[in-house]
């Protein structure tokens, strides 16, 4: 009696170097050699360090600005992340 594969396994296996194809394929995958972040981001990363610059300004012209952080280093490095979370 002959045996054959079931036809589950050949779409496992399909579906398993489909995966692997689009996982080694895409370049906006960040671990990618060629990584290409999106431009989004980029315009967002950006928005970031302005937002970093405006406040660190602020924070050595008005020292009350950031009361209750170690200094206005810090208070600008928080208002980045912030802006950053938000990407």
């Amino acid at each position: 009696m002959k045996k054959d594969f079931p036809l589950g396994f050949f779409l496992i296996a399909a579906i398993a170097t489909w995966a692997v194809y689009t996982w080694s394929t895409d370049e906006t995958r960040i671990t990618h050699p060629n990584h290409k972040a999106s431009t989004a981001y980029q315009a967002c990363v950006l928005a970031a360090d302005h937002v970093f610059e405006t406040s660190l300004k602020e924070a050595n012209t008005d020292p009350s600005v950031w009361i209750g952080y170690k200094s206005a280093w810090d208070y600008a490095k928080t208002a980045k992340s912030i802006a950053l979370g938000l990407c």
